[in-house]
């Protein structure tokens, strides 16, 4: 006959589990939601990048133009090293 004693070790076992199970879910949650609110940022980021880069570009070219008629356009090669913050 089982005593009343490893009754109660047995469901604070699975108690302690479950609660575990609930933490560790939190946990997952909160880093997924981190790692997205991260990358939202990092877009973020690079649109404001290419808004900044593209309004160089209009007034590059509007200076050009006004300093020679003739400007025709210009294209630049650069480096990914040449970048800062690039990697590759």
């Amino acid at each position: 006959m089982t005593s009343p004693r490893k009754k109660r070790s047995g469901s604070i076992l699975i108690c302690v589990l479950v609660s575990l199970a609930i933490v560790t879910s939190i946990a997952a949650s909160m880093l997924k939601t981190a790692l997205d609110a991260r990358k939202a940022v990092r877009q973020e980021l690079q649109l404001s990048q290419t808004e900044f880069l593209l309004e160089a570009g209009v007034q590059r070219a509007v200076a050009q133009l006004s300093a020679d008629p003739a400007y025709t356009g210009e294209s630049w090669q650069l480096t990914s090293a040449a970048i800062p913050g690039q990697e590759s």
